[in-house]
Parts: C-alpha cells; structure tokens; sequence
C-alpha cells in the first residue's frame, strides 16, 4: 500500500466531530483515517452517544466473511434456503429478540417482586405490541389486493397504519466499523451492500448510518488498500490532532493537569513516533497512551497502596509506569515536571490556602528565584486544585480558594496566566459554579482579555 493518501481532506478533532454528527443525522457514511491512538474511534463512539442512538461495533479485523454475511439454512418446509443474520446487525424482526428472551427467562424468578414482575410484564406487552405491528404492516400490500374496496377494509388498513406510526417504527442504530483497513478482502463484499443499501443477503437493516474508522498507511499496522467500490460510498477525510483540541477534551475528561502542562510546552509529544522510524518503537505518545498515564498517575497518587519511603522513590516509580505508555524519551522528560511539582507541593498549598507563597517555616516565598517551568508548575497546580472542590454544598471553601489562587495569579506575567487557567479549567463548569462572581477571578481574566486584545 501507498505511504501516504492521496488527495484526502484533513480535519482536526473539532471539525470531525461535527462530521460524525452530520453523518449521523443524515443516515451518511464516513471513513476516518488517523493516527493510532489519535482518538477517531471514540469520538466516534461519543458523537453516537450525543446524538441519542443506540451503537453497533463491529471489529472487522476479526471478522470472516460467513460473520458479517449469515451462514445458509434451509427454511422450515426445506425448500429454499436464506442466509442467518449475524445478532449484532440490527434487522427490524429481530431487534428485541436477545431482550424479549432475557426477560422471560427473568420472570420466573421475579414473582415473588411484583414491583419487577409488573415492569417486566409491561416491557414485555411493548415488544409484543411491535412485533404485531410490524408483522401486520409487512402484509398491508397482501391483505389490499385480498379485500375488497370497502369502508371495513380502508378502516382496517388506516388501523394497521396508526398501530405501525406508533409502536412499528424504531429509530435505527448506528454501527461503527472499527480497523476497516485490517478487514479482509471477502468480508468487503457483504460490507459493501450494507453501505449502499443498508441491506443484507436482501433483508432490510435498521441502519442509521455507518461511521468506520481506519489506520493510516505509513503505522506498520498491517494496512490494506480499500476497494474503490467501498470508498466511492462514504465521505473519506484524514484526522491530523490539533492540540488545542485535545487540551480542551483532556480538560473536560479530568486528565492529569501535570500532563496537561507537560504536554503545553512539548506539543509534539502529544502523538510522536520514534524519531529514526524505528518499527519496534512500540511504546510511543498518542492522545490514547497519555490518557493511560493520566491514569496511572492518578492512581499512584490516589491509592495508600502505593506508600513510599520518600518523593524520589514515588517519581522513580510514577516514571517507570508513564515510560510503559508513552516510552522513555517523553517519561524521562515528564520526570522534571514531577520532581518540580513535589518540591513545590508546599508552596501550592500556601497559594491554595493564603493567596501567596510561603515557605514551610511560614515566611513569604521569594518567586524571583523560580525557573520558569517552576512557576508554570506552581500555576497549573494550584488552578488544578480546583477541580476537586466543585461539588455541590462547597461554595464557601470554592470561593475562599478561588480568590486566594486568583489573588496570586493577578501578581505573576500574562504568558504563565494563560497556561494555567487553559490548561486546567473547564469553563462550562465555571460557568456552572459562578465563579465569574468572584471579582478576583474577573480581575484576571479582564487583564487576559486586554492582553489578547493588545496581541492581536
């Protein structure tokens, strides 16, 4: 296969999603290519979510061509044979047959709850009641041609129609075709009529739309070229990471705020490869490997179980689990970042807690003997401090603790401002607490405003 795409749009991941969200609306197709670990699938699996529908996933790097087409059985008088669906794709007879079986093999042992018996009673009396109008609607053409022009028949087909509108029509599902460029060549051919015409061996499907996501061609991941005859369905685009774009998602989803800040001032550690194109560079940086970090760092700090004698054995450790994810050129560049942020963890504290800082003996910290990436360290962390007090019934420590940061935020430069409060803070949750009616919170971000005003 080709190393590169040829003549393929490339969107960051603010533009994509708005992609899957018109796909989805629209009952489209869409292939993403992108960088492994760069996210496209889910977004894909988030944009399904936001858009209210029920989700299908189909690796098709492990899939037969008898797993997506059905294997032939013969019908119940042996005289033709049709092709069994596959459970996971969503035909309209047999989507709630999985969840009509659960429930009434639950029954039995739920007599004695009448509060669950009822429920599943009345669940159970909804499918039966789709089921009937769909079976009803299929022979609506049979039963016109049979009876005769008359008022019963006309009231009867109206009554069949109005009991279809209301319990027959479902909304379809959406299913997402992961590692479409690792799918064999005869799982394609069943693939292809799905696309095109959200059908299967002839049986209808209850498809809204088809998001696939595929590898990029130069990942050694054992990419194959896609027929011409798949590609010419779909909307095909190429994701290339925008940092900013992951910032804000890594802020909203609570990734570490160390990383965040690490990541700020290295953004081409955010997705790098091995710099020699070493294939068995396997651990490298992507958005998915250092969201893996973020959680082990969490879990490091979090848990008691992971008691140590003193800080340089935790970093050490803490070290050694982020180079598992991300290798150890970016791990042994984060280090600084840790050894900074433990040595700084008082003098947080005392900017948390008294809006400027001291030293453990309580005297007033000198700031003009900081390193640069000393400060940013002590911005990031005291505005991340944050994070965890907005909760409901805490207003009075949120806002004590938000007028003691801003205080001594408003004292340091513009540029150091900027990266802490973006890096850290989700406004639609600031917005939810209120925070703009701390004057000490507006202070600073109309200073911010004026700067930005100034650049431009």
């Amino acid at each position: 296969m080709a190393e590169t795409l040829t003549n393929v749009s490339e969107v960051d991941q603010s533009t994509l999603l708005k992609l899957y969200d018109y796909t989805i609306k629209n009952g489209e197709n869409l292939i993403v290519f992108g960088p492994s670990g760069g996210g496209k699938t889910e977004m894909a699996q988030q944009a399904i979510s936001n858009n209210g529908y029920k989700m299908v996933y189909v690796n098709l790097s492990v899939m037969e061509r008898p797993d997506i087409q059905g294997w032939p059985k013969l019908s119940e008088h042996s005289i033709e044979a049709e092709y069994s669906i596959p459970h996971f794709l969503p035909t309209f007879e047999t989507r709630f047959l999985r969840e009509k079986n659960d429930l009434q093999n639950a029954k039995k042992y739920l007599e004695s709850n009448s509060v669950m018996y009822n429920a599943i009673v009345e669940r159970l009396n909804e499918i039966a009641k789709y089921e009937e109008a769909l079976a009803l609607k299929k022979i609506t053409p049979i039963l016109s041609s049979l009876i005769k022009e008359d008022k019963t028949r006309e009231e009867f087909l109206k009554q069949i129609n109005d009991s279809y509108e209301k319990y027959g029509k479902q909304s379809g599902v959406v299913i997402l075709f992961d590692e479409l460029d690792k799918a064999p060549k005869e799982v394609l051919q069943p693939l292809l009529e799905i696309l095109q015409l959200h059908t299967l061996n002839g049986r209808p499907l209850n498809i809204q739309a088809c998001l696939m996501t595929a590898n990029l061609p130069d990942e050694h991941a054992h990419t194959e070229n896609l027929s011409h005859a798949i590609t010419n369905r779909c909307s095909i685009y190429k994701l290339s990471l925008n940092f900013d774009c992951w910032r804000d998602w890594a802020i909203s989803n609570r990734v570490h705020p160390l990383i965040i800040g690490f990541l700020s001032s290295h953004k081409d550690y955010l997705h790098k490869k091995a710099s020699n194109h070493d294939d068995t560079a396997y651990a490298y940086c992507s958005p998915r490997s250092w969201t893996s970090a973020s959680k082990s760092l969490y879990a490091v700090e979090d848990d008691t179980r992971f008691a140590f004698s003193n800080d340089e054995e935790k970093i050490d450790f803490i070290v050694t689990l982020i180079a598992g994810k991300v290798g150890s050129e970016a791990a042994s560049k984060f280090e600084l970042w840790l050894k900074y942020y433990h040595k700084l963890d008082p003098i947080v504290d005392s900017i948390v807690e008294h809006g400027e800082m001291r030293n453990i003996d309580g005297s007033k910290y000198n700031i003009d003997n900081m390193e640069l990436d000393e400060k940013l360290v002590c911005a990031i962390s005291a505005c991340s401090r944050l994070n965890a007090e907005f909760k409901p019934d805490n207003k009075d420590r949120l806002y004590r603790i938000t007028k003691n940061i801003f205080t001594w935020l408003s004292t340091i430069d513009s540029e150091t401002q900027i990266a802490a409060v973006r890096n850290t803070l989700d406004f639609e949750i600031v917005k939810k607490y209120e925070l703009m009616n701390i004057k000490e919170f507006m202070a600073v971000f109309t200073h911010l405003n004026k700067v930005k005003h100034t650049d431009s």
